[in-house]
């Protein structure tokens, strides 16, 4: 049997923990695996947002929220930890990927559906 390599299983912990952006009404837009800086990228058009997920190193994964409405004049990008910082949290500094995966989840989840939902937008 082939084990899985690191970006597939980020893949899986990402697809499995941000599983709730599919029930807000976000499709996946576009997947990458494989390279330097695999991603998945998940858009509404309804909320005219995007959100990118990427991951590289062994414990790091980032996570950015993009405004794709037409008439936004200022910041169109905040990353999450633009956001946890906005709101007083910190991301624990963890070596181990899934704990990072689903704490960065959990924060989207309790803490940003005014964004994810596209109610709200921060220019920080």
């Amino acid at each position: 049997m082939m084990e899985l390599s690191f970006s597939e299983e980020c893949l899986i912990l990402v697809l499995r923990n941000f599983d709730f952006l599919r029930h807000e009404g976000y499709l996946i837009d576009g997947i990458v695996v494989y390279g330097r800086e695999p991603f998945i990228l998940f858009k509404s058009k309804a909320y005219s947002r995007e959100i990118l997920i990427q991951w590289a190193c062994h414990s790091e994964i980032n996570v950015s929220f993009y405004n794709t409405a037409f008439l936004v004049f200022r910041n169109k990008k905040i990353t999450i930890e633009q956001l946890a910082s906005y709101f007083g949290f910190t991301f624990s500094n963890t070596l181990n990927i899934e704990h990072s995966v689903y704490e960065k989840a959990k924060f989207c989840k309790m803490q940003l559906l005014e964004v994810v939902k596209g109610k709200m937008w921060l220019n920080i």
